[in-house]
Formats: C-alpha cells, sequence, structure tokens
C-alpha cells in the first residue's frame, strides 16, 4: 500500500505490477538487511514501509502517464520534483523524530526496564490479558 499510493491514478495497469515487483524485491533486501544489524526497529517501518513509499514515489517520476507528466510521457522533470519532495519529507522527519527523540530521552526515557520487556509490554504497561 504505500508504495502504490503515491503513484494511484497517475500510472497505467502494467506500470503497477512493475512497481509492486520492484518494491517487492527492494522491502525484501532491505529487510533481510536490516535483521542482519542491530538496528532495533519496531514493526521494520523503515524497511517496509520506508522503502516501499520511496520507490513508490521515484517510480511514479518514472511511470505517470496521466497528463504526460512522467519520464515516460516526455518529461523527465517530474523525477526531479519527485527527488526534491523524497529529500524534503526525509529531512523533515529526520529532524522532527530527533527532536522528540531528545525530549522523551530527557523526560521519559527511551526503554522500559529489561523485565518488562521479557513479560511483554502488553502486560507490563497496559495491563492486557488474554
Amino acid at each position: 500500500m504505500a508504495t502504490i499510493t503515491p503513484a494511484a491514478g497517475f500510472v497505467q495497469l502494467g506500470a503497477y505490477l512493475i512497481i509492486g515487483l520492484a518494491a517487492g524485491f527492494i522491502c525484501y533486501f532491505v529487510l533481510k538487511r536490516r535483521l542482519k544489524s542491530r538496528i532495533d526497529e519496531s514493526l521494520d517501518a523503515w524497511a517496509v514501509h520506508g522503502m516501499g513509499g520511496l520507490t513508490g514515489t521515484i517510480l511514479t517520476g518514472v511511470f505517470a502517464l496521466t497528463g504526460g507528466v512522467g519520464v515516460l510521457g516526455g518529461i523527465w522533470w517530474q523525477l526531479v520534483i519527485q527527488l526534491i519532495g523524497i529529500i524534503s519529507v526525509i529531512g523533515y522527519s529526520f529532524s522532527v523524530t530527533l527532536a522528540l527523540t531528545w525530549i522523551l530521552k530527557k523526560t521519559t526515557g527511551l526503554r522500559v526496564n529489561i523485565d518488562a520487556e521479557y513479560v511483554g509490554l502488553d502486560i507490563s504497561q497496559h495491563g492486557e490479558r488474554i
């Protein structure tokens, strides 16, 4: 969903398939690489949604045919616009996340203790029992 959302309404059916296959491969290999690293990323949000959305946004600039605005429609400038958008969003997201993380670290902390994590956060933090 994160991959095809930027292209919705702008690309033809064949492009949907190409974008989906490309994102599937990219997300899979990024996820495998992340699993080998020591990065603690819950839900693999960056590997799946981040890289999927990035792939979809770039390929929208390539395959967008509605109004002939994509590279395949003869307008290479659309790819540049897509890349500027990507850089802007990454910069904004990184800055805001860094600021919020710093505030949380100084106030409540970023992690629960090891016992709470071992028991499970549903039980230790929320009191949920099945």
